[in-house]
């Protein structure tokens, strides 16, 4: 293993990671051993060690989760509108094959069935087989029902309706593009209980959509729906510019102006042992910067 402080290179297999921002730079990921690599219907999945993030999952090239920074991401956006609902029985996870959303929120008991809708088979065998910290014994709780296929499909034709929807995704280009649109948008509305919460992940405030950027973009989608929308962010490593902007909507505006001292109660019974969530985090992630407030007013 190359020390990590050191200046020099880490030797490779030669399947590093390159995620090209735009013409001007991008986000390299060094690969240590190589563990797995499969060619999908979908993707290029890769599994390797890196000396800082230890097990990384790849896709077409591109970083996705590792063992050393996954709980950052996966605990916010699952116990932030876990906690601020409280009451959460049923889950929808579109996308999310990694199965680390999918843990967090079996983690609280009072959810009684959560549904992956995934559309590639093999993230979620090659996570458990090679990664198994990420999903822990997910896949395996009777609460659980996989569903692989195309999540915007499985949305379009769903009868039941859940308390939460999270909508785990690609950026929005290529066939994830979709999931940002109103169509999906409206069916997913569809889907809720009343008062139920609406998230789904929106990468930076750096990211163009179109002519706009995605936060402008989401906002104005999410608001002919709902009558509280807004963002939350968290920090990933493993994610270029910053900021990751996590969208949140719901009809129950009480939700979000729950006080620490409720969600700390809630927190404190769960008996739940996190690494990067407390109930502080969960307040201070709905502090957005002035950029993203004028791009949510713009709206």
């Amino acid at each position: 293993m190359t020390n990590p402080s050191s200046n020099a290179a880490p030797q490779s297999y030669g399947g590093d990671l390159h995620e090209e921002i735009n013409d001007y730079g991008e986000l390299l990921v060094y690969s240590g051993k190589l563990i797995a690599e499969e060619q999908t219907p979908f993707q290029k999945l890769t599994v390797f060690e890196n000396p800082i993030l230890g097990k990384v999952l790849g896709s077409d090239g591109i970083s996705q989760t590792s063992e050393a920074e996954e709980n950052i991401y996966h605990e916010m956006m699952a116990h932030v509108p876990m906690f601020a609902h409280g009451k959460v029985k049923s889950v929808l996870i579109v996308g999310g094959g990694d199965g680390g959303i999918l843990r967090c929120i079996l983690e609280h008991q009072s959810v009684t069935r959560a549904v992956l809708a995934e559309i590639d088979e093999a993230v979620p065998r090659l996570v458990e087989k090679y990664i198994p910290a990420i999903c822990g014994n997910a896949f395996k709780d009777p609460r659980t029902e996989i569903k692989i296929g195309d999540g915007f499909e499985f949305v379009r034709n769903a009868t039941e309706k859940f308390d939460l929807i999270i909508v785990d995704s690609t950026d929005a280009y290529g066939p994830g593009r979709v999931l940002f649109e109103d169509e999906f948008l409206t069916l997913a509305k569809n889907c809720l209980n009343p008062g139920g919460i609406f998230i789904n992940q929106n990468a930076t405030d750096f990211v163009n959509y179109g002519d706009e950027m995605l936060v402008t973009t989401v906002t104005r989608s999410l608001r002919k729906h709902y009558a509280d929308v807004t963002f939350f962010r968290t920090a990933v490593p493993l994610y270029w510019g910053g900021d990751t902007f996590l969208g949140w909507a719901t009809d129950d505006k009480s939700l979000r102006a729950q006080p620490l001292s409720a969600i700390a109660q809630r927190y404190s019974a769960s008996g739940i042992l996190t690494k990067y969530y407390n109930p502080e985090m969960h307040l201070a992630s709905f502090a957005l910067p002035n950029s993203v407030r004028a791009m949510m007013a713009k709206a």
